[in-house]
Formats: C-alpha cells, sequence, structure tokens
C-alpha cells in the first residue's frame, strides 16, 4: 500500500490529512488578516492600542482555529467509521442473502 493509499483510506490516515489541512488553513487564514489588518491601519491610521487588539485577536484565531476544524472533522470522521461504515457493512449483508 503506498502512502497515499494509506492517507486516503485508514482512519489515522485521514487524521494526518484532517490535522494538516487545519494547519494549513489557519496559516492561510492568519495571512489574510495580516493584509487586512495592515490594510485597514494604513488607511485609518490605527493607534497602537487598537493595533495590538487585533493582533491578539489575530493570534487567538490562529491557536483555536484549527483545533476547532480538527475536532469538527475528527468527530465527522468518529461517525464516518462508526455509523456509517456499519450501515454499509448490513446493506451488503442484507443483498447477500
Amino acid at each position: 500500500m503506498s502512502f497515499v493509499a494509506f492517507l486516503r483510506t485508514t482512519f489515522v490516515g485521514q487524521l494526518i490529512l484532517t490535522v494538516f489541512t487545519a494547519a494549513v488553513s489557519s496559516i492561510c487564514l492568519s495571512i489574510i488578516f495580516v493584509i487586512g489588518i495592515r490594510i485597514i491601519s494604513f488607511f485609518n491610521q490605527v493607534d497602537n492600542q487598537s493595533r495590538d487588539d487585533l493582533f491578539s485577536f489575530l493570534l487567538l484565531t490562529m491557536i483555536t482555529l484549527p483545533f476547532m476544524v480538527g475536532l469538527f472533522v475528527i468527530a465527522f470522521l468518529l461517525y464516518k467509521y462508526f455509523v456509517w461504515y456499519d450501515r454499509r457493512k448490513e446493506t451488503k449483508r442484507t443483498a447477500r442473502k
């Protein structure tokens, strides 16, 4: 079994893909936020306290977003693994009889 097949077919592989996807999306979102904060502060001449508040919000988002996305996807994968696969196996069993 190749590494790509392992990632796509096994539960552990899907968890690895989930964590990787959450990390990449968090990095992309943080880059967008930083650019947005720079643009807002350039045009509005935001004072240092407001800029610090924006960056603390950005840091909080960067830390919590991957965990929230990861927990949601892990919950979905658990549902898929324990409920959906069982239903599929049961359907195959009844179709054979």
